[in-house]
């Protein structure tokens, strides 16, 4: 009998890179495929180092997903970034056409952080993108926003941004704020 990497070759798939930002990685499961997954995490993001793992197991997002069974899009934002809307682009693209991807036609968007500077044109591309069927936030502040038609506002009072006409599918979002002192 070979050896499980010769029986399974997609556990040793490693992350396509699609430039400077963007990574995609194939659902690193027994059958292969999986529906897609988007997740947006800082640019300065590092994941658990050798020294960290005696204070949790958990893999890097992009792993984490792939290990549960999605195809991954990964892109890495900069408050100087000014393509982040592109590099979202190029990454859902990518994701909606990788072959183990099993849902085309929509996918889910996880928000590990979002750089300040950029975070209205980001918000105003994920409300709009109908390609986005689920979308959810972690940040360390509140964020809320209302859709009314072209416009997006700010609500400092809310944590949930809703509009009947706001998506088809996608009519809440929530950003819960994390907190370390919790």
């Amino acid at each position: 009998m070979g050896s499980l990497l010769n029986e399974h070759p997609y556990l040793s798939n490693k992350p396509i890179s699609l430039g400077s930002t963007n990574l995609l990685q194939t659902p690193l499961t027994r059958t292969g495929h999986g529906p897609g997954l988007f997740l947006i995490v800082p640019h300065d993001y590092q994941g658990p180092i050798s020294g960290d793992l005696n204070k949790t197991l958990d893999p890097d997002p992009l792993r984490k997903w792939a290990e549960e069974g999605f195809a991954v899009a990964e892109v890495r934002l900069s408050a100087r970034a000014k393509t982040a809307v592109e590099d979202l682009q190029q990454a859902v693209k990518a994701l909606l056409e990788m072959p183990q991807c099993n849902k085309k036609e929509k996918v889910g968007v996880r928000v590990y952080s979002f750089p300040d500077p950029t975070s209205r044109r980001l918000w105003e591309y994920l409300i709009g993108a109908e390609a986005i069927a689920a979308l959810v936030t972690y940040t360390d502040q509140p964020i809320s926003y209302r859709a009314d038609g072209d416009n997006m506002q700010r609500e400092e009072e809310n944590d949930v941004l809703h509009d009947e006409g706001l998506h088809p599918v996608l009519d809440y979002v929530f950003a819960p704020v994390l907190s370390a002192e919790v």
